[in-house]
């Protein structure tokens, strides 16, 4: 992270302390180095895809900055595959087809899009899918965002304090403390003030 972090300085190169964790290796260690750099958030491909974003806890205590589940879909492992064994790498409308399927069924199942690739691998074809995929995406209802907007809006949800209880049998959820973008979504209904 240190030479990371001078290597940017050196190119004059502003960006935002978020970390992506290649699948299956964000731990404990790496949790308190990341907050110890001032990293805002993480990800580990892979690691509690259903679950929401939250800040780790460790021994008891706060362990990293917030934690993104993400569930990454790429071509790339089906392009290799095709390559070791000596098939033909797949077409551009075969590779529209399989992203159109995973978004049908992650917006089915209300979960996040997440599409990445290796520019070896889906490079030959970014400039031509990609633009369909997106728009495909966005005419599905999907909303584009980066994951520094991502976790910097979860870190601010995170700040509003709510109190809920029932009352005369019904759900009452006050809010004692709010952020200006941030609103409570009950039943499609966003809650004012």
């Amino acid at each position: 992270l240190e030479i990371f972090d001078q290597w940017m300085k050196e190119l004059g190169v502003s960006y935002e302390k978020s970390y992506a964790s290649p699948r299956g290796m964000y731990c404990e260690d790496l949790g308190r180095a990341l907050k110890e750099k001032g990293y805002l958030h993480s990800r580990d491909f892979g690691f509690a895809v259903d679950d929401h974003p939250y800040f780790p806890i460790c021994e008891g205590e706060w362990n990293g900055p917030l934690q993104i589940p993400c569930d990454g879909f790429n071509i790339c492992r089906w392009m290799l595959k095709n390559k070791e064994e000596g098939r033909t790498m797949p077409s551009e409308e075969e590779v529209y087809a399989s992203y159109v399927k995973q978004i049908d069924y992650k917006l089915k199942m209300d979960q996040p899009l997440l599409f990445f690739c290796h520019p070896q691998y889906f490079g030959l074809y970014a400039k031509t899918v990609y633009p369909k995929i997106v728009e495909y995406a966005v005419s599905k209802g999907a909303m584009l965002s980066d994951y520094v907007s991502y976790g910097n809006y979860w870190i601010r949800r995170d700040q509003c304090c709510y109190d809920a209880k029932i009352v005369d049998g019904k759900l009452k959820i006050e809010t004692l403390k709010w952020q200006d973008d941030v609103r409570l979504c009950i039943d499609g209904v966003i809650q004012e003030k």
